[in-house]
């Protein structure tokens, strides 16, 4: 069924009738586009508008991002058209930023984690250039993060062992750095990739 709706999106009531009519159709065009596109586009820059089909499917594929459109659209109960518009919409506004297969650093002889605390004395932009080049070359390096506070930058990576954690140190300490403090993980109490859904807008 294809529903055409010929008004503009132009205040919040509008917004919620539009919610209602897609939860509740299979394919809704606004003078041929898709009504799903043109009600999570309004407020574009701010938080992503989301509908409640569109975060089951955000849902599903955080839990799996092997499956394919028709077993999610099963699931949510949309067409494959507008599931995989619905997707390709959320790719495209950057709310999914990428699907990616997480592999098991036990299996991959990469047993220890470690948390490597920097300061640094240098803060200027050539130096985060040049840390920047540094740590995007070290493949043991998963995260990298310019904290607030007393810490300059906190660096999470992963290694074999203790010999392999000093050759990791040799490499970062090529950067001018004023002091570099490690802790190991003993145990890993929670671990995820998925986020909650809670926060974000909704119409």
């Amino acid at each position: 069924m294809c529903l055409f709706v010929w008004f503009f999106i132009s205040n919040s009531k509008q917004r919620a009738v539009i919610a209602i009519i897609v939860d509740h159709c299979i394919d809704i065009c606004v003078f041929g586009e898709t009504i799903s596109y043109l009600a999570a586009s309004v407020g574009a820059g701010m938080a992503a508008v989301l509908n409640r089909q569109d975060k089951q499917i955000l849902e599903l594929l955080q839990r799996d991002a092997t499956l394919s459109v028709g077993d999610i659209a099963e699931q949510v109960g949309l067409s494959k058209s507008a599931c995989w518009r619905r997707i390709h919409k959320m790719e495209e506004e950057g709310v999914i930023a990428e699907r990616v297969t997480l592999l098991n650093p036990q299996k991959l002889n990469l047993p220890l984690t470690v948390y490597i605390s920097i300061r640094t004395n240098q803060h200027n932009d050539h130096w985060a250039a040049q840390f920047g080049e540094l740590v995007q070359g070290i493949a043991e390096i998963l995260e990298v993060h310019r904290m607030s506070g007393d810490l300059d930058y906190l660096i999470k990576a992963v290694v074999t062992d203790m010999p392999g954690y000093d050759r990791l140190y040799k490499e970062l300490i090529k950067a001018d750095l004023f002091d570099v403090s490690s802790s190991f993980v003993m145990e890993t109490m929670k671990q995820t990739t998925r986020l909650p859904l809670t926060y974000t807008g909704a119409v």
